[in-house]
């Protein structure tokens, strides 16, 4: 009697489980359904979306394919456009430029997927894809949560989108590594073509020659500045290590000095790829150009922590491999501006940093994009850009915006230097461009601060103090995305005094507060007229906001 009754309460339990499957896959279908009539819905007859009418040009990746330094006045979709003459196929371009500073692949992938939910029709297009220095290659391998998505999530619009969103709000389950890599970026290529869309590849080029790799010291990871530095060596057993070398550099030649960084490469293998570095500059020296070259890339393929990632060759023998397997076309950045630098090595002629181009490697991947949308369109491509002087007169691109994308540039270059063991490399490239910035437009007060701190931080030690560093952050000193320092004219008066205490070039200083009053409308004149002291403009100041105020003048 127990057996038959534990059968029936056993089947009921089947049936209702099976029962609460199928309405919970009915709920799921029903969401899944509405959701996609409410994206139908949301932008049924949207003017902004890519119609029949347009030849739609894509752009998806991270700051290079933004336009970095140059955004948003020129952009590297902008330089396609006006470079192919504004049309193909009897049709307007209409540019769709969905890429973003800072961001890895899966996002661009959500962004592309959410803006092809809006293309009507089947008009031709293509999409552009630069990526790959935003993205950290960790281990291969997918997690299990990564596994999910993948598997399950992906497969729907609305479980995709919730997983995107859920991810922007808990970091904790973000997740990038080489295979989550190739994955959103095969989904780029994947969504382009189902879309009628031609995806065109690029590598990912770096400044190899002209800017070393990171290099930390133990110093760098105490609990007051959050450091995310593993153990290193001590800063002083590091300057101990490059001095000599650079020494030997110097007097012995790059011979005794390859043998030297390839004994302390085994001795010491937390530095080997700043030792790489060096062993590059001394083939470079020689003429060896080949041996340079394959020298600074493993430096960069062997992954040192850095406060900027560059792309690796495993990532870009995948581009070019995902490019072959697709049939599709491939701008090999890498290869191009090789070509275009002294003995192939990429470095400071091509770059505004180390990875973003300045606006002669702009102009040369702009010209290679168009190259391959006309092959494509079977058009005639166009006349190229001849170099910076035809690109900033295309866009009327003057003075105050070049040295708006020095400052820039600049500040990325300080920000990037902070904390590392051998920082003279990056603030030498940072005053070179604040001092360039400060020709262009004289009276820049961002330009000439830039400059005086960059000074500042070569003639001591700024950059491996903590406290100091901090100190810079809370100020708005160790951010760079913009070509103005948001600096208040009641946080004036701190900043100012900061400065003065570490004693840069009183050449460089006295210009500071001169071009402070002249941008907070505290001095008549124009531009190099203002006679201002420090002094004169920290009593004006203090009589104005109190001495650092939020910037409200007081009643």
């Amino acid at each position: 009697m127990n057996d038959f009754m534990f059968s029936i309460s056993t089947g009921r339990g089947k049936r209702r489980a099976l029962l609460l499957a199928a309405m919970a896959l009915g709920f799921c279908a029903a969401a899944e359904g509405l959701y996609r009539a409410w994206w139908a819905l949301k932008y049924a007859g949207d003017a902004g979306a890519p119609k029949d009418g347009y030849f739609s040009l894509y752009v998806v990746g991270e700051s290079t394919a933004a336009g970095e330094p140059y955004t948003p006045w020129i952009t590297l979709a902008d330089l396609v456009r006006v470079r192919l003459g504004g049309r193909l196929r009897g049709r307007g371009i209409r540019v769709f430029n969905l890429a973003r500073s800072g961001e890895s692949v899966y996002p661009q992938s959500v962004a592309l997927e959410k803006a092809l939910r809006r293309r009507e029709g089947g008009g031709p297009g293509v999409v552009l894809v630069y990526a790959g220095h935003a993205d950290a290659m960790g281990p291969r391998g997918f997690t299990p949560l990564e596994w999910f998505r993948k598997k399950v999530l992906y497969r729907s619009m609305l479980l995709g989108d919730l997983s995107f969103y859920a991810e922007k709000k808990l970091p904790f389950l973000r997740v990038r590594t080489r295979q989550t890599f190739e994955y959103h970026l095969r989904r780029i290529v994947e969504l382009s073509l189902e879309s009628g869309l031609v995806p065109v590849l690029a590598t990912a080029a770096s400044n190899l020659a002209g800017i070393d790799p990171g290099l930390f010291p133990a110093e760098a990871g105490d609990r007051e500045t959050r450091g995310p530095f593993d153990h290193r060596l001590p800063r002083a057993e590091i300057e101990a290590i490059l001095k000599k070398g650079l020494a030997l550099e110097e007097r012995g030649g790059p011979g005794e000095a390859l043998r030297y960084y390839s004994e302390q490469a085994g001795a010491h293998p937390e530095m080997k790829a700043y030792l790489e570095y060096r062993a590059g500059k001394c083939h470079q020296t020689a003429g060896r150009y080949k041996d340079a070259g394959l020298a600074f890339q493993r430096a960069v393929d062997l992954g040192a922590f850095d406060n900027f990632p560059r792309a690796a060759t495993r990532q870009n023998d995948f581009i070019r491999a995902l490019a072959k397997r697709y049939a599709i076309p491939l701008v090999d950045t890498v290869e191009i501006f090789g070509r275009h630098s002294p003995g192939g090595l990429t470095g400071n002629e091509l770059f505004a940093d180390g990875v973003h181009p300045n606006i002669e490697g702009y102009a040369l991947l702009s010209n290679a994009y168009a190259a391959k949308i006309a092959e494509v369109s079977k058009e005639p491509a166009g006349k190229p850009w001849a170099g910076a002087a035809d690109v900033f007169r295309a866009f009327s691109y003057g003075g105050e915006k070049q040295a708006n994308a020095l400052i820039i540039s600049g500040r990325n270059l300080f920000n990037v230097a902070a904390w590392h063991a051998w920082p003279g490399e990056r603030l030498g490239m940072a005053r070179g461009h604040f001092r360039s910035a400060v020709e262009l437009d004289p009276g820049s007060f961002s330009a000439w601060l830039g400059l005086a701190w960059a000074e500042t931080a070569l003639s001591g030690p700024l950059m491996a103090d903590g406290g100091s560093l901090y100190w810079l952050l809370k100020h708005g000193l160790l951010t760079y995305h913009t070509g103005e320092y948001g600096i208040g004219p009641g946080q004036l008066p701190a900043v100012l005094q900061k400065l003065a205490s570490y004693g840069p070039q009183e050449s460089v200083l006295a210009r500071v507060p001169r071009a402070a009053a002249l941008r907070y409308g505290l001095c008549p004149g124009k531009s190099g007229e203002c006679g201002v002291t420090r002094g004169q403009l920290l009593a004006l100041l203090e009589k104005l906001y109190g001495g650092g105020g939020a910037g409200r003048p007081r009643p």
